[in-house]
This record gives structure tokens, C-alpha cells and sequence, in this order.
């Protein structure tokens, strides 16, 4: 509980945590090659039957758009 003329001040610090120095992370990545199906997705990842034109979709791996 505080008191009066008490709010805003800072407690002491009483716990100190010793972190490593020693870092973590990801070594290596290894991908496999994925086949084109030349399937259109959305970019939700949906497959899409009927593309529209102006539309952003995901096909055979790399981003395109629809000409108008």
C-alpha cells in the first residue's frame, strides 16, 4: 500500500538473473524441390479454380498478377 508522497518512486532491485552469453539458433536449412502443378493459390493459400484478372495469386511458386 502506499502512502502519502510515495507514488512514483522506484523499489531497489533485489533479484539479478544471470543470463549466458551463449546464443541459440537454427544451423542450417535443407529445402526440397517441389514440383509445379500449375495450380493458382491465393494468398491465403487456397487453391483457386477460376483466376481473376487484377488479382494477386501464387503460381508454380512465384507471385503473379492477372492482366487486366
Amino acid at each position: 500500500m502506499l502512502t502519502r508522497n510515495e507514488a512514483g518512486f522506484s523499489a531497489q532491485a533485489r533479484k539479478f538473473v544471470n543470463i549466458p552469453t551463449t546464443s541459440t539458433g537454427v544451423g542450417g536449412v535443407k529445402t526440397t524441390a517441389v514440383a509445379a502443378d500449375g495450380a493458382y493459390y491465393d494468398l491465403n493459400g487456397r487453391r483457386v479454380t477460376a483466376p481473376a484478372r487484377g488479382t494477386i495469386y501464387i503460381h508454380n511458386g512465384k507471385k503473379v498478377k492477372l492482366s487486366r
